[in-house]
């Protein structure tokens, strides 16, 4: 069988989309320095909670790799306009970029 890296993506893709869409993030912090000592890591990052829209909570915990080896990094971005599909301003403007950074413990 021939492994095809595309299929494994839109998978991916479509399991994020039923996951998170229509959620909202209710609450955002750092894991602590006991929290990240107790799981075995060095570094604290950030964690989230989304509700969907049925009402049930998702923890998202950033981990640096699949395996949880230690905590992890979110870059983002914030445009202006960027939910606003209709608009005629096909120029849109990045307003900020940056990091939730690790921090190390």
């Amino acid at each position: 069988m021939v492994y095809d890296i595309d299929t494994d993506i839109k998978n991916a893709s479509r399991k994020a989309h039923k996951v998170l869409y229509g959620s909202k993030v209710v609450g955002a912090r750092y894991l602590s320095k006991k929290e990240a000592k107790e799981i075995g890591w060095y570094k604290v990052g950030l964690i989230l909670w989304l509700e969907t829209e049925e009402g049930n909570t998702i923890q998202m915990i950033v981990q640096q790799d699949d395996e949880g080896n230690d905590s992890g990094v979110i870059a983002y971005q914030v445009w202006e306009n960027y939910l606003d599909r209709k608009s005629t301003n096909k120029k849109r403007k990045m307003i900020e970029s940056d990091l939730f950074y690790n921090i190390h413990i």
